[in-house]
């Protein structure tokens, strides 16, 4: 009997210090990689700030060197195909541009349908957050209970606030970091509001409340201007789009149009507005996505 005891306390002190040691190793691991994580972390420079913005409305996972990367990729192929195989410089350079900022203009598209989106969803958002915040003033447990009601895809920006609160960023940079990625007048008041009430402790109830109110009633006139602006966007895209697959079936069905604008200086000249023509065009189409999202 004396054996057996002996045997089943030594064995469960086993148990126990096995499953101590694992734990803490278990948690050691969890921080080791955490750490590693950390130390691989890339800084991206200031000036690719702006799109960094634009790339996390996105979505898209494409880090500085992949975006740099695309980019050169771009000014290569645009180089190769104007010097190259349309015998002029000019258009190389032109056209290297204009294939260097398709990245950037990708980035662009998918974030304003992103905004957009999450735009559809900030009045009820906004609604949940005022019941919460007037009662509790815990800027990171108003997020969080926003993220659990608020409809997609405005659930997962108020998630993300909530976690970066709640990880110990100032709550300042995140109101600050989230008005730059929607882009939206409403968001910038929002936000400007909160940072206002966190850092002076000024009443921001009365304005919250009309800025709910504003919402509401710009919702019908949004959604109209926003149907509007989407058409624009998609007949000028068919139109770059159109243009140049024009371009290349004249090339393939009309194979003497290659000499008329690689050797004829008229037909170089010609060349020459077409690509800068397709140049201006996407950086139109960009500027017309930096609009505010209302």
């Amino acid at each position: 009997m004396v054996a057996l005891t002996s045997f089943v306390i030594a064995g469960s002190l086993f148990l126990a210090i096995n499953w101590f040691f694992g734990d803490v190793l278990v948690r050691r691991k969890i921080l080791d990689r955490t750490q590693k994580k950390e130390t691989t972390v890339i800084r991206e420079p200031e000036w690719f700030q702006p799109i960094a913005d634009i790339r996390d409305a996105s979505g898209i996972d494409m880090p500085f060197s992949r975006w740099l990367l695309l980019s050169l990729a771009g000014i290569v192929l645009g180089v190769f195909i104007g010097a190259v195989l349309l015998k002029n410089p000019v258009v190389g350079l032109i056209l290297g541009l204009t294939l260097m900022g398709v990245p950037t203009w990708f980035l662009n598209y998918k974030a304003v349908q992103y905004r957009e989106k999450v735009s559809d969803g900030l009045v009820p958002a906004f609604e949940t957050f005022y019941s919460e915040y007037s009662l509790t003033r815990n800027l990171a447990k108003s997020f969080d209970l926003t993220a659990h009601q608020a409809p997609e895809p405005a659930r997962g920006e108020f998630e993300r606030m909530a976690a970066e609160i709640y990880a110990g960023y100032p709550s300042e940079d995140v109101l600050k970091n989230f008005a730059r990625r929607m882009n939206n007048r409403w968001v910038r008041l929002f936000t400007s509001l909160l940072i206002l009430h966190e850092k002076k402790g000024s009443d921001v109830t009365d304005s919250m409340l009309n800025l709910i109110s504003e919402m509401k009633k710009r919702q019908i006139q949004t959604k109209k201007e926003r149907t509007e602006m989407a058409q624009v966007r998609t007949v000028h895209m068919i139109l770059m789009i159109s243009a140049v697959a024009l371009f290349i079936f004249n090339l393939v069905t009309r194979p003497e149009s290659y000499g008329f604008f690689t050797a004829d200086p008229q037909g170089r000249i010609m060349m020459t507005i077409i690509v800068t023509v397709l140049l201006i065009s996407l950086v139109i189409f960009l500027w017309m996505n930096r609009k505010e999202v209302d």
